[in-house]
């Protein structure tokens, strides 16, 4: 790889985790707004953006695609409950809180789901993580309380 590549690749890396960020923040200035039609709206365009930037390779690998149809279909659902839930953990106990669970619980649940679907069981320093994240869930999860009108009184 070339280091113009590599330099472009981590500029691009970093502006999408600035602009990505900032969503559940900004979604909290719209308290009236629905967590879900938050999350529809950042997916519907999300998804249509990364559509048309890629297009032709969509077009040019559709067949190899389309053999995936169960992880296809198991990936896309996924992909459309993931926003609904970030979104509506945000609403519920705040920005911070919200995306250290919903972020947080990934690899746990990447290690449940290759365990159910390819039967491959996580190796000791995957469970010690799993462990030690865990730990931290329930830590934060003894001190949250249902958020109060203006996102003031979150923790005990």
């Amino acid at each position: 790889m070339k280091k113009n590549e590599s330099l472009s690749g981590s500029i691009g890396v970093l502006i999408a985790a600035a602009m990505w960020g900032t969503t559940g923040t900004a979604a909290t200035f719209a308290p009236n707004v629905s967590p879900i039609a938050i999350g529809s709206a950042a997916m519907g365009i999300g998804g249509i953006l990364q559509a048309l930037l890629a297009a032709n390779l969509i077009y040019a690998f559709r067949g190899m695609i389309l053999m995936q149809g169960k992880s296809l279909l198991v990936g896309s659902v996924a992909i459309g409950i993931y926003p609904l839930a970030f979104y509506s953990s945000m609403k519920l106990i705040g920005v911070a809180a919200g995306t250290v669970i919903t972020i947080g619980f990934a690899p746990l649940v990447s290690a449940l789901l290759e365990w159910i679907i390819d039967k491959k069981i996580n190796n000791e320093m995957d469970s010690r993580g799993n462990s030690r994240h865990n730990g931290y869930h329930a830590a934060l999860f003894s001190k949250i309380r249902p958020s109060t009108p203006g996102g003031l009184n979150r923790y005990k």
